[in-house]
């Protein structure tokens, strides 16, 4: 009796042992469980909020290098579009120039100012055509303005292809509207200009079948018809 009472007893403190063991590893595993947790919630916030993680110095060269090289790229794609502008201008495409200049931004606003300033009515001209290519009047307004810039300049290259353009629109603008009178007078003025009169009569011809002319056309048809250089 004595000694299966003490087996009895030490089983019993064998067993609380074991229970002991068993709370200690549990509270253990919950503890390493909850560190876990908190770390990875920690992660979580830095990864989303940047939460003051300060960068490597590998970190810092790759980005000073990526920002630079955006930098270099921004610069390239700029310096292209400036150079477009200026073909643009030295082409006598003012409008076209100027919207490159827009794009560009504010730093560029002082060149759309020159250009508004050395070419304003050419720029408004080339515009109007641009909105509405078929329109006679403005064809015959683009080709007016190419006539006055290519009189104007000093520049013999500038005024042979001012005057060009202006032959081009002036005929064009008699193509849209036969009718539109003032098209022929400043038509014949270009060709004169360019040495190309040969191709005039051709369109004194188109001027004699409109069937209502201005007093100014009479005039003018009369005077052409009078130059001794005419009179067969």
């Amino acid at each position: 009796s004595y000694k299966r009472g003490g087996f009895d007893k030490r089983s019993a403190l064998k067993a609380e042992k074991n229970n002991e063991k068993r709370r200690l590893w549990g509270n253990e595993m919950m503890g390493r469980t909850f560190l876990k947790i908190v770390w990875a919630l920690m992660l979580i916030c830095l990864a989303t909020c940047g939460g003051g993680h300060e960068p490597s110095p590998a970190d810092r060269i790759d980005r000073s290098y990526f920002d630079s090289l955006s930098e270099t790229t921004a610069r390239i794609r700029v310096q292209k579009k400036q150079e477009e502008a200026r073909k643009l201008v030295a082409d006598l495409r003012i409008y076209e120039a100027d919207k490159y200049y827009e794009e560009l931004g504010r730093g560029f606003e002082g060149d759309r100012i020159v250009l508004r300033k050395k070419y304003g009515p050419l720029l408004e001209a080339q515009k109007r055509v641009a909105e509405d290519p078929l329109s006679a009047e403005a064809n015959f307004g683009l080709g007016k303005e190419y006539y006055a810039f290519g009189t104007r300049t000093r520049d013999e290259r500038l005024k042979n292809k001012a005057l060009e353009r202006a032959k081009f629109y002036l005929k064009k603008a008699i193509s849209l509207d036969p009718g539109y009178q003032d098209s022929y007078i400043l038509l014949e003025r270009v060709l004169k200009a360019t040495g190309k009169e040969e191709e005039f009569p051709k369109y004194v011809k188109k001027m004699e079948k409109l069937e209502e002319l201005r007093p100014d056309i009479h005039l003018f048809l009369g005077r052409y018809y009078l130059d001794e250089d005419r009179i067969s």
